[in-house]
């Protein structure tokens, strides 16, 4: 369940800017050259990489919805296969998001992170 929260919230995440940032140079840059950046962040390593989530995670989970999967586990979760669709839908998630930041304007990327 702790999995399905983040997973839950990482789109909305990057739409607020409040996902966490490793950078060493960024926060020196202009905001101009920071949008072109996250631009291309988006482009060349978010997109391809939810598209990737979505496209492999479809077999597993589609297995699971057809034995109806449960856990193991006594006390386990009754319905994994519902927990595990939350998989493809995250990458469906960060495509869409992805797209609404590549597309909106560069005001809108260089925003302060919202508390």
């Amino acid at each position: 369940m702790h999995a399905l929260i983040f997973m839950a919230v990482a789109a909305g995440a990057l739409a607020q800017n409040a996902h966490v940032r490793v950078d060493i140079f960024y926060s020196r840059w202009k905001p101009d050259t920071q949008s072109q950046v996250d631009r291309l962040g988006h482009l060349l390593l978010l997109l391809p990489f939810a598209i990737f989530l979505i496209w492999s995670s479809w077999g597993y989970v589609s297995e699971s919805w057809r034995m109806g999967e449960k856990s193991m586990e006594s006390g386990g979760l009754p319905l994994v296969y519902l927990l595990k669709s939350v998989i493809p839908l995250l990458g469906v998630q960060l495509v869409l998001q992805a797209i609404a930041l590549i597309i909106s304007p560069a005001s809108a990327e260089t925003t302060e992170p919202r508390h």
